[in-house]
């Protein structure tokens, strides 16, 4: 059995610390644009940083850990949210799903309800994909192993195409100035998400409340709605709509 070099670099690189790319190509037996494109892409994704010559390890964000574990974190506060989502939306709606744990329980109770429903999620392609009352449009692309979504230059341009009544998007953190990310990978994905939306709504536990991760993604005048699990007292009335679970 061939065994998977990816993994074993990672595992060596977490206990290691740093890697060299001639340590690369001679441990693991691949060729120099083999290791660089594997290195890039990593690095893309916020898993490891680049450096000369190699790659170093980063300390895990929780945000960057994998898709299974994040969606048992806050899971009350994310029933929540997912439960008042329901109120936004009408049968025959069409509807774009983002990748991220809280978009993904918002889809789980969204289900059977005779909507048209786009994604790019790899779990909310799977809760769909049996039911018959909804039309599924599932988004390709290259695969993002961690967030279980696809993204890149393909995802992009099929989005290009399409115009939604309502999206429900994830974010890795947020603030008076706006909605966060710390994956390079997705950010260009999620504004495109908005762009072609005619209605904004980001899901977010209150948790995530003056976290500002690497990049901002939106600004709070191109989001329309923050649907959250309970009111932020702090977020200023005027500067977005903030419907709350506990209201």
């Amino acid at each position: 059995m061939k065994i998977d070099w990816h993994q074993l670099f990672l595992d060596d690189l977490r206990s290691e610390g740093h890697i060299s790319l001639q340590d690369v190509i001679n441990r693991y037996d691949v060729s120099e644009s083999t290791a660089r494109r594997h290195i890039t892409k990593l690095g893309e994704e916020g898993v490891i940083r680049r450096v000369k010559g190699g790659a170093v390890w980063l300390e895990m964000h929780p945000s960057m850990h994998p898709f299974h574990v994040r969606a048992q974190k806050n899971h009350e506060a994310k029933e929540a949210i997912a439960r008042k989502a329901v109120t936004l939306v009408k049968p025959g709606m069409s509807i774009i799903i983002g990748g991220g744990t809280t978009a993904y329980t918002v889809a789980k109770q969204l289900k059977g309800m005779g909507m048209r429903v786009v994604t790019n999620s790899l779990p909310v392609m799977d809760l769909f994909v049996d039911d018959e009352t909804t039309q599924l449009t599932a988004l390709g692309g290259q695969l993002y192993h961690n967030g279980a979504l696809f993204h890149g230059y393909s995802t992009m341009e099929q989005l290009a195409r399409l115009r939604v009544d309502m999206a429900f998007m994830s974010t890795g953190g947020f603030s008076h100035e706006g909605f966060f990310h710390r994956v390079p990978a997705v950010i260009e994905l999620d504004r495109k998400i908005a762009e072609i939306s005619k209605t904004v709504v980001v899901a977010a536990v209150s948790d995530k409340y003056g976290e500002e991760s690497f990049s901002l993604v939106l600004r709070p005048e191109e989001v329309d709605i923050l649907l959250t699990d309970r009111p932020i007292p702090d977020l200023p009335d005027d500067l977005i709509k903030v419907i709350a679970a506990t209201e």
